[in-house]
């Protein structure tokens, strides 16, 4: 038997860290201008945004993936990763939350 071992890029599949922080930022000023704009759309951006830094992060939280991930591009690439998943995230609430202190009326 002969037992063959394959070494395959795996960072050439996965968004770079400038994708990372430019998706993030347009996201999270969408999110963010709309909900201050518009509090309730809070309601419909939030759990959109959650899917989405949910299904965009599965690689890395994959055993054996996110291993292969973590040795090509070190730790760096997961921080980046996850500091855009969190600002995306949070980016609607901070909208409504300004929304809020301006005093707007309800719409």
């Amino acid at each position: 038997m002969i037992i063959c071992t394959l070494v395959l890029e795996v960072m050439d599949k996965e968004p770079g860290i400038v994708s990372w922080c430019l998706a993030s930022f347009i996201l999270g000023l969408v999110g963010l201008l709309t909900c201050r704009r518009f509090p309730r759309a809070v309601f419909i951006l939030a759990p959109i945004y959650v899917f989405l830094g949910w299904s965009s992060t599965t690689d890395m939280r994959d055993p054996y993936v996110g291993e292969a991930i973590r040795l090509e591009s070190g730790a760096k690439y997961f921080v980046f990763a996850y500091l855009a998943v969190l600002i995306v995230n949070a980016a609607p609430f901070v909208g409504y939350f300004l929304s809020q202190q301006r005093g707007e009326p309800k719409r």
